[in-house]
């Protein structure tokens, strides 16, 4: 049987990876970019944590914690966005942590 987890993680992958590459590809900063943007955050979300459930709760590997800075990553790449007014270098931050979390796939 198939595990339920490993669905989830590898089709949350597929999906972030999909619209990672389109948001990469178009134009930057309009409407499209945005929603598409959301889209990569919420599959690679969801790839990263439902990775905690393919081992258990008993075992750590170095592929949890990479999952644990992609949702890092994924979180300080759309805060810097929403807060662009407290930081002075925003898009250069968005654009690393953005950048980082796509590698990771």
């Amino acid at each position: 049987m198939v595990d339920l987890w490993l669905v989830v993680h590898i089709c949350g992958n597929i999906i972030g990876f999909g619209f990672g590459c389109a948001v990469f590809a178009l134009r930057k900063g309009d409407a499209l970019h945005v929603q598409l943007g959301y889209l990569f955050v919420l599959g690679l979300a969801l790839a990263q944590a439902y990775s905690f459930m393919l081992h258990g709760s008993n075992s750590c590997s170095i592929l949890h914690i990479l999952s644990g800075l992609v949702l890092y990553w994924l979180y300080t790449g759309i805060h810097v966005v929403q807060e662009k007014h407290k930081h002075r270098d925003w898009l250069k931050l968005h654009i690393r942590d953005m950048g980082l979390a796509f590698i990771s796939v």
